[in-house]
Parts: C-alpha cells; structure tokens; sequence
C-alpha cells in the first residue's frame, strides 16, 4: 500500500471520527438536565412491575408499539436504575454507531464525499439529535435498520466472498432486532428484504429467502402482542389526518426549518445535477434510497387516510438516512477529490453546528412538553412558604409522570387534585380552592389538557397571579389571597352583567326579583337567548395569545336539558368559530346557585369587522335564572408554540 492511499485512509478515519465525537458532544452536553418527554416517562412507569411477564401484561399490550424497547428498558433500568442520564446513555450510543453506519454505507454505495456529507447531515440536526438522545425505539430502531442494510448490502454485494456467510448471519439477527422495535422499523426492513429479491442472484434465493423466513420466526413470541394491541384500538388513531403538504413539512422540519439550511442542501443537490457528469447513469443505489422512502411515506400516508392516523415526522426517521444518502449523491464530481472533501465536509459540518446551536436554540428550546421545569417550580414554590401553604392542582397524564422529578424531595408539595379536564370536574375544583384556606395555590399542567377555565376558577378565591411559568405544552401558575408587588396582571378588557346597571344586550322584561345572586336582580330564563355581550376583536387590547373567560352564576328550577353557554366568533352575522358548553355537563344541583363558566382562546386570523357574542342559549324555554354574567379578556402565553 502506497503512501497516499495511507494518507487517505488515516484522514478518512479521522474526518469520520471527529463528525462522531463532535456528534456525543452535541447529544451527551445536556442529556441528563433534559427533561424526560411524557412518552419517555411512559415507557418507564410501564417497565415498573416485579416480574418480566407482569411488565409484558400491563406494560406491553396496553401500547402500540412492539415489546422490544420495553424489555431491554425492564432490564437496564433493574440493573442501571432510572437516573436521565443513565436510561438515556445507550440510546445516544445506538445513534453514534447510527453515524458510522450511514458513513460506511455511503461509502460503498457512493463515494466518500456523499458518505461524509450524509453522516454530518444525521449528525448535526436538530431533528435527529433529538430523537437520537430520547430513551425510545427511534435511536436503536434507526441503527438496527442501518445494520440490516449494511449486512443486506454485503451479502448481496461482497467485497470479500469469505465474510459473506457472516453477512448473512448479520442481516437476519439486525433484522430481527429491527422487527421487535417499531412497526415501521419492521416495515422498512420488509421492504429491503423485498428488495433484495430483484437483486440476488438466482442460485441464492433459497438461502436469501431462508434468512428472511428465520427473522420472521423470531416474532412469533409477540404476535400476541400485536393482535391484542389490534384489537385494542389500531396502530394509531390518536392523530389527525396528515396534510398534503406533509411531505414538504417533513423535509423543512429535517432541515432544521432553516431557510439557510434547506439552501444549502438545495444547492448542492442541483449544483451536482447540472454539473455533474454530462450523462446521468441510472444508479441501483439511488433508486432503491429514493424508493425505500417513498413507499414507507406512502404506506404510512395512505394508512393514515383510510385507516387510522398514523404518520408523523418521527414515523420516517427510519428511512432518513437513505434520503440524505440519496440527496447528497449528487454532489458534484470536482468535489470528490481528498482535499477538497475534507474542506467541504468540514464547511458543510461548521454550517450545521452552528444553525442548530445558534439559530435553531436546540439547547434553549423546549422541544416537548417538559416535566422536569414544571416540578422544578413546584419545588420551588413549596420550600419557599411551606407545603401546607400551597396547594397544588396538577394536570398530566399520570400523576407518576411529574413524581419521577418530586420524589426525591424531603418535602413533596401538597397535590389535592389532578386531571381537571372537563366541566363535570369544574365543581369539585371549586369546592377544593373554596374550602382552602393556604395563603397560596398553584396550577401545573404538562403534556395534558389545558382548560382555560381552571385558572380562572382558582382566581375567584386566589385572585392574584404571583408567578406564571410558560414552557411548550407545559405551565406552572402560583396564585395568592393577597396583593404583593409581584403580582402579574393579564386582564386586557372586563365586562359585567349584574341586571343592576349594564350595557349587554338586554331585554328587561326578563328582569327579575324572584331569585337573584347579588343586589336585587337576575334574568328569568323562559327565553331563548340571555342578556349577551357583542365586541369587535379588533377593539380588544392587546395582541398575541389572549382567550375569554365567560362566567355566570345559575339558579336552576328544574332539569335544563340542552341549555347551551356559547362564545362565537362572527364574520358578517356568520359563525366562524363557535364554542359551547352544555350547561348540564356541570352537573348542577336543583334550587341552588352554582358557577359556570366558558372559556375560549381569540382566533388570530381574525379580520377587522369581526365579533365575539357571549351568551346562554336557552332553545326549549326552560325556566332558570342567570345572574352576574361577565366576561374577562386576559394575555397569555401561547403554549402550543415553541
């Protein structure tokens, strides 16, 4: 071997090992700080039961993937234990080995500088960083699925016909492992191993056809699983349909939703069509990378419209790196020398680092709803004034989720109630805050629904926000009895309705005597339609996320049957977006006064001359009594945006 073929291989060995060791840094810098996602938090209440068959039975088949990651989470997590950084170690592990894998099968197919170009593109991505460090099947799924190509790729194709037989044992044990991870990690090694079928030579199809038949044996151990999941509800079901443009979507969201980025990478795949080689040779490698994704996208798509919804970014991360493969194959042939490589790669990498640290905040963006900030504030708040002094209500999906964060306090805070979602639990909360008697309350939700309303009911008897802490898909309120100079004030516009003096829309033949909650009157309900509040949007205060709270006090005199409270937004007399509330969801008692209450967020497309309309509707004339109606127009936080 010459001096510069050695010179070539040690800098490709160093190029390749620097991408990998910049990439550990980049996934283990805030690993252990990160909060764990709730599925992350799912999958680890699930692993917690005595026996392996316990966690199978009510670990397993209640979700909807394979039993792969839970099994090797029950053990790691008995031997390990379940600290952050430890659970999530041998994912990131899986996705540096996924590095290596995408370089050395770039390599064979392409050439080196597609094989570099390639593994910094899954390196250094906001997109897969991410999901290379959660404690999930995408990380060992995506490196499995690599190594099923990889062996696939040397048994179809060897360099050294004496490794061949190892291949073959590597594909179908990679294969296997692949099967038992996700349903589309099972799905995309299928569609290889099809593949292979067109390829393989006549006399090996036996064999070829052998392996394929031996990987499947091996899930036979869980098609119990897969059929009672089946059965249970689908694979899926929980999403919404996807759109059309979900395919763009994908590939803005890969690219880091960077217009520098998604240029970038545009460049370079049309600089290396229009000058590259003057006659584009038909490449199997490009034909199966751009296939292998597009019928995994399109079995997930069409499933997902006819079936049930199942496709999400994260369900093509198995076949991503066979897209970069196949992008950056066409990078232009003057590039591909050793020096000038190295210098692309290393500008190319440098780019990415630095869109994804600076301008993509990857360290300072929550990136899922987060359990670890929010009991961080509990935590806080508790040892500030004391566990009896503050209340709390949580809103998650399993209170174990918050109390993987809680437990290890000497002090944990005082959780009087928790999943609050729904009118029929709005009185409980209100018998829970109005029989408080603590100086301070607090409000936490994570991952969870959000009823605007809940905060507001805590206001009535805690009308002061001392603290407010905003995350994606996660908040934290603190709300106090008394003023302090720290109180947050978010009510943009107030209105009230106590039939004494107003300005709603009244007809005051309905103005009563007979029954009333505060001063003299109240509007007897034999009528359609309550006194009602009418405002334009563009008139509101404020901009950004900001939502109504419309409340009343009701007197009810007999079943009310479909009595409805409504918030519409109206274009041109025509409802736009309409929310409403049946008031018999409350579950209120006869002959007593109770609180309801609405809220609904403003829309933000709205136009100049549109309105809101608060009011009771009231289509079967039953007769109640409403009083002190009034609407609250606050500021938030949106917390659906990153």
């Amino acid at each position: 071997m010459n001096e510069t073929v050695i010179h070539k291989l040690n800098s490709e060995k160093i190029t390749i090992w620097l991408i990998i060791l910049t990439a550990a840094i980049l996934r283990f810098f805030n690993l252990g700080e990160m909060s764990l996602s709730n599925d992350e938090l799912s999958s680890l209440v699930r692993v917690r039961y005595d026996s392996f068959s316990e966690m199978i039975s009510n670990g397993v088949y209640i979700d909807f993937h394979p039993a792969g990651l839970q099994s090797f989470l029950y053990y790691w997590v008995k031997i390990f234990g379940d600290d952050t950084f430890i659970l999530r170690f041998p994912f990131v592990i899986s996705s540096l080995v996924s590095i290596w894998l995408i370089y050395r099968i770039g390599k064979k197919w392409y050439n080196d500088l597609t094989a570099f170009l390639s593994a910094s593109a899954f390196a250094f991505l906001i997109f897969t960083i991410l999901y290379s460090q959660l404690a999930r099947m995408y990380s060992p799924g995506i490196m499995f699925s690599l190594l099923t190509v990889y062996f696939w790729t040397n048994y179809l194709f060897p360099a050294d016909k004496k490794n061949r037989n190892r291949s073959w044992f590597g594909w179908i044990i990679s294969m296997s492992a692949a099967l038992h991870l996700h349903y589309f990690s099972f799905l995309f090694v299928g569609i290889v191993g099809i593949s292979g079928f067109f390829l393989i030579n006549r006399g090996d199809y036996l064999k070829y056809f052998l392996g394929g038949v031996i990987a499947l044996l091996t899930f036979i151990p869980s098609l119990p699983v897969f059929i009672a999941q089946i059965k249970i509800g689908d694979i899926g079901g929980w999403l919404g349909p996807p759109s059309e443009k979900f395919l763009i979507d994908f590939i803005f969201e890969l690219f880091n939703r960077s217009i520098l980025i998604c240029f970038l990478v545009i460049f370079l795949f049309l600089f290396g069509i229009l000058f590259g080689r003057k006659k584009m040779e038909v490449n199997r490698w490009r034909v199966l990378s751009l296939s292998w994704f597009f019928v995994s996208f399109f079995i997930a798509y069409l499933y997902s419209i006819f079936r049930h919804p199942i496709l999400m970014f994260s369900t093509l991360l198995f076949v991503t790196p066979f897209l970069l493969l196949y992008i950056f194959s066409f990078v232009p042939e003057f590039l591909k020398n050793r020096k000038s490589t190295l210098i692309t790669v290393l500008i190319f990498s440098l780019v990415l680092i630095y869109d994804t640290v600076v301008p993509g905040k990857f360290y300072s963006t929550y990136h899922f709803g987060v359990f670890h900030e929010v009991a961080k504030d509990l935590k806080t708040w508790t040892k500030k004034y004391g566990k009896k002094n503050v209340p709390v209500v949580i809103n998650v999906i399993n209170p174990e989720y918050l109390n993987y964060y809680l437990r290890e306090m000497e002090e944990p805070p005082l959780i009087v109630a928790d999943r609050i979602e729904k009118p029929s639990q709005f009185n409980r909360l209100f018998s829970i805050v109005s029989k408080s008697e603590s100086p301070y309350f607090a409000y936490a939700w994570c991952n969870s629904l959000h009823p605007l309303e809940i905060p507001e009911i805590i206001k009535y008897y805690y009308p002061y926000l001392i603290e407010r802490k905003n995350y994606y898909n996660a908040a934290s309120y603190l709300f106090g009895k008394h003023q302090s100079d720290s109180v947050i004030n978010t009510q943009l516009f107030s209105s009230l309705c106590d039939f004494e003096n107003n300005s709603w829309f009244l007809d005051f033949n309905n103005v009563s005597t007979e029954q009333f909650y505060s001063g003299i009157n109240s509007q007897k309900m034999n009528i359609q339609y309550s006194a009602s509040l009418i405002k334009k949007i563009s008139e509101i205060p404020g901009s950004g996320y900001r939502y109504i709270s419309f409340s009343a006090q009701f007197f009810a005199t007999e079943e009310i049957g479909n009595v409805q409270m409504a918030i519409s937004f109206d274009r041109q007399d025509i409802p736009f977006d309409y929310n409403g509330v049946f008031l018999s969801e409350f579950n209120l008692m006869i002959g007593q006064w109770q609180t309801v209450i609405l809220s609904a967020a403003l829309p933000k497309d709205y136009q100049a001359n549109d309105v809101f309309k608060a009011y009771v509707w009231n289509p079967s004339n039953k007769l109640f009594y409403l009083d002190d109606l009034k609407v609250e127009i606050h500021s938030e936080v949106d917390p659906y945006e990153r």
